[in-house]
């Protein structure tokens, strides 16, 4: 197992959404709408702090039930508002 969660390709990943989802809600429509921006925020932030947290808890089968809520936050994710947003069809 790797030593820190910043090791972890699933947490990179993650990360690597949250700097776009940020960056991408931080002008334009995005920039405007506060509830959705925040929640859309909110999601990609939760994402990664699931992988953290199960991978803070040292057990494969703790960590693959924090997986599950990453998971299901990634398919609710906000990147099909952000691609119609960056395509001018808000």
């Amino acid at each position: 197992m790797a030593e820190n969660v910043e090791d972890l390709r699933v947490w990179q990943t993650a990360w690597a959404l949250t700097n776009a989802v940020y960056e991408h809600t931080r002008t334009g429509a995005f920039s405007k709408d506060f509830g959705l921006r925040d929640q859309i925020q909110r999601a990609a932030v939760s994402i990664m702090s699931n992988i953290a947290e199960g991978f803070e808890s040292r057990t494969q089968s703790q960590f693959i039930h924090y997986l599950g809520p990453s998971q299901s936050l990634r398919r609710r994710s906000p990147l099909p508002a952000l691609r119609r947003q960056r395509s001018g069809l808000h």
